[in-house]
């Protein structure tokens, strides 16, 4: 969920409770994690932090606000049930988008897609550090990396159950749910990786440089990271 309650996008939500339960989950367990920020953040409607003081707060306190904000997301379209039932498909499916009120009413508004078509590759990240195919450079100087595409060593045959996840820098899954997920089958790979990078890089940029979120590779042999993105659009390349 990410709406305009939000500063950035996260997904904390039961979607399998009903929207009413689902909302009071989450300001419970909001309460549980940070009980003060939880009152805070509900009496005020998410309006009594700016974003660079959410982003200096602490990861239990970040995260019990932002449970806040999506229970006013969900709270706002809980008696619209196009719009409800549209929101919770997007959720389910790994689909960015923002929830946005305007003149008519709610709206859900859908994050831009990247254009171009990646270089596809059965498992760019194997090992090593991954080389630009556009450049064919094996790092970037800030902000350059748009529009290039990665790729690195190819296995064969290529793992099942494959994907690119972005979390929050300093989170990791399966403890910690993902802001997105970018799953893809055999010589689908470099798709999957522009637009794991592309929402890093959109949750990043929406963060005005207060956090970093990390790109993580992970398949039925574990999960490695490998890029961290800045608000800035510079890119960290983890030593292998």
């Amino acid at each position: 969920m990410h709406s305009s309650y939000g500063i950035t996008e996260t997904h904390h939500s039961d979607l399998s409770l009903p929207v009413h339960e689902r909302i009071a989950d989450l300001h419970s367990r909001s309460a549980r994690l940070a009980p003060a920020v939880e009152d805070s953040a509900a009496d005020s409607g998410c309006t009594d932090k700016t974003r660079r003081e959410h982003g200096r707060m602490g990861p239990r306190q970040v995260k019990a606000w932002d449970m806040v904000a999506e229970a006013l997301g969900w709270n706002a379209i809980s008696d619209d049930a196009e719009t409800l039932n549209e929101a919770e498909r997007l959720e389910r499916e790994g689909i960015a988008y923002h929830l946005e009120y305007g003149s008519a009413g709610w709206q859900i508004v859908l994050a831009e897609q990247p254009e171009d078509e990646p270089v596809a590759n059965p498992r760019p990240f194997s090992g090593g550090q991954p080389r630009c195919t556009t450049c064919h450079r094996a790092n970037h100087r800030p902000g350059e990396w748009q529009g290039h595409y990665f790729t690195g060593p190819e296995l064969s045959p290529p793992v099942t159950g494959a994907e690119y996840y972005v979390i929050l820098t300093g989170f990791r899954a399966p403890a910690n749910r993902p802001a997105g997920r970018f799953s893809y089958k055999p010589g689908e790979a470099g798709r999957a990786f522009a637009e794991a990078m592309a929402s890093a890089a959109h949750l990043a940029a929406r963060d005005a440089g207060a956090r970093s979120y990390d790109v993580y590779h992970a398949d039925t042999e574990g999960q490695v990271l490998i890029v961290t993105v800045a608000g800035h659009g510079g890119l960290s390349w983890p030593r292998r």
